[in-house]
């Protein structure tokens, strides 16, 4: 469950490869680099902070759907 759900949010924030090979030309670009762009390069900072918290709390929300699909249940698992 945890290599699965690293996995998918990695998929989620990806940044380096799309970043590297197009620089978000020809409709590239995702949400990471979306963040990036407004807060860097064209220093929007309010509309690049509110993507930075879309997509924290995107990932937040995949971590909980995954934890409660899964319905892992942490409080059995012992290190015996």
């Amino acid at each position: 469950m945890v290599a699965l759900l690293f996995r998918t949010l990695d998929a989620w924030r990806i940044f380096d490869n799309p970043f590297i090979m197009t620089a978000g030309a020809n409709g590239t670009e995702t949400l990471s680099i979306l963040a990036y762009r407004q807060n860097v390069t064209l220093v929007n900072l309010g509309a690049g902070s509110a993507i930075s918290v879309l997509l924290f709390f995107s990932v937040a929300l995949i971590a909980l759907v995954f934890v409660k699909g899964f319905k892992t249940d942490l409080s059995q698992v012992r290190g015996d």
